[in-house]
């Protein structure tokens, strides 16, 4: 590797969170309104018919809203230097390759599906931060690459990273612990991934 960011505690738990980004709305509660339209007692609207979570499910659901939770946050801080979330993680793996990667190996180091990668690197290069190039030995192949505003970008990212320490308010001990629970997590997503779709996306994040 000719580049390796060095990461604290804090921010490899952020890594080990990393998912894709879910685009529904997800209710904190442990019931999940059928019917918003009667106002309640307590709040704005009544929740009738509601769905009873198992634990699982609840685990889940907390899961997800503390990941947006985070996301938000990260999407905000970086949105500040004009990048996304998935614009910095393809900037941070192009800089971590020996060699220019294929918008394949992308796909899978992404954990997306190749099309989302190829909009995602065309957007970059009308940017000005990525270069694609074709392969000079396997014609049908394209590589991808960091130009000199994507190496600066990549510089300024760098400094951005105070959502990526949300986690020092954990102790050593949470942090290992969550750290534990999330390799676990991402295990049995991964075969959740393979049984309902298999393809070359479907492999582990970041493996």
């Amino acid at each position: 590797m000719r580049s390796c960011v060095k990461l604290n505690e804090s921010e490899r738990v952020w890594g080990n969170l990393i998912t894709k980004p879910l685009h529904q709305d997800t209710h904190s509660s442990s019931c999940m309104p059928c019917n918003k339209d009667d106002k309640s007692v307590t709040g704005r609207w009544e929740m009738r018919d509601h769905i009873e979570l198992n634990d699982h499910e609840r685990a889940w659901e907390n899961l997800a809203v503390t990941y947006m939770t985070l996301q938000r946050a990260r999407d905000l801080e970086l949105g500040q230097m004009g990048l996304t979330i998935a614009q910095a993680a393809v900037l941070n793996l192009l800089k971590a390759t020996e060699e220019p990667l294929t918008p394949m190996r992308l796909s899978r180091r992404l954990n997306r599906q190749p099309h989302t990668v190829s909009a995602l690197l065309t957007r970059m290069e009308a940017q000005g931060l990525v270069k694609t190039n074709r392969d000079l030995q396997r014609k049908n192949w394209v590589r991808v690459s960091l130009t000199k505003k994507g190496e600066v970008a990549f510089k300024r990212q760098l400094s951005a990273r105070t959502s990526l320490n949300a986690t020092s308010c954990l102790s050593k001990r949470e942090i290992d612990t969550l750290n534990a629970t999330c390799q676990k997590l991402r295990v049995r997503g991964v075969e959740l991934i393979r049984q309902m779709q298999r393809g070359p996306y479907s492999d582990p994040l970041f493996q």
